[in-house]
């Protein structure tokens, strides 16, 4: 009873929040998840809750349901443009976004590569790149989640391509619905090592994106790769690089022993 008095409270922590969301029982897990108003302030305080060990399927579902409406939103917001209001759907997260939208439009940093490739007649070029996402990192080191779902949707590409590695799922979603990401974007994300599985879940799922060969590809060599996902795409790839993959040491022995069967099948 205290929890629950202390988590309706409107000057209690958001720390508090947090911690209690990591160990509470599933009827302060409901005060939690009810005050959507302090959420919204802190929403950390869902990953908290997705954290809990003793989390009811209940109060999982409505976390779903609470990130699928909020992200939503934010993309509604983000395509939109900076003058376009938000649709009034839901008043109290139209109005912390509103809040979130001078945050986000001071983290536009437009980056067009996120690792400099330093060429001999372009030094000076190289470390002025490199400064630039080395000040990216920094700047998103120090951001809240709010911040760095707001930088997913908004930012550029930089942004997008080191924020496709944050661990939290509704900044990984955020990146995948951003409506600024291009398919060469997706590509890279997709070949990425330390990208959040979300990331590559959500474009396995996509069938437009399944249609670029590179994206296929990456997927299929990615270790992180979902296997059976990584299976489905096997067949897809040129005989050339069914022969690369099954030496790889890197992706499942599943997968390495169904590419090296595909490939002397061709052959």
């Amino acid at each position: 009873a205290v929890w629950q008095a202390a988590v309706r409270h409107p000057k209690v922590a958001d720390e508090t929040l947090r911690w209690l969301a990591r160990i509470a029982p599933p009827r302060t897990q409901d005060a939690i998840i009810t005050n959507q108003v302090r959420i919204m302030t802190c929403l950390e305080i869902l990953e908290d809750l997705r954290a809990n060990p003793v989390a009811s399927p209940d109060v999982l579902r409505r976390v779903r349901e609470f990130e699928e409406e909020f992200l939503q939103k934010a993309v509604a917001w983000a395509a939109a443009g900076d003058a376009a209001p938000l649709a009034e759907e839901g008043p109290r997260i139209e109005d912390a976004l509103k809040g979130l939208k001078d945050i986000g439009l001071c983290l536009s940093v437009e980056a067009e590569r996120v690792e400099a490739v330093p060429q001999p007649e372009a030094d000076e070029v190289a470390k002025e790149e490199v400064k630039e996402i080395q000040d990216v990192f920094v700047r998103i080191a120090m951001m809240n989640t709010h911040q760095r779902i707001i930088a997913a949707l908004k930012g550029g590409r930089a942004e997008r391509l080191i924020l496709a590695r944050d661990r939290n799922l509704l900044v990984a979603r955020a990146v995948m619905s951003s409506p600024r990401m291009n398919e060469t974007d997706v590509e890279q994300i997709a070949g990425m090592r330390s990208v959040n599985d979300e990331c590559l879940r959500m474009i396995a799922a996509k069938p437009r994106f399944l249609r670029r060969y590179g994206i296929v590809r990456a997927l299929a060599f990615n270790p992180k790769t979902p296997t059976a996902t990584a299976i489905h795409l096997v067949a897809r790839l040129a005989t050339r690089d069914l022969a690369i993959l099954s030496r790889d040491r890197n992706v499942s022995s599943v997968v390495r022993k169904i590419a090296h069967d595909r490939f002397f099948s061709r052959k």
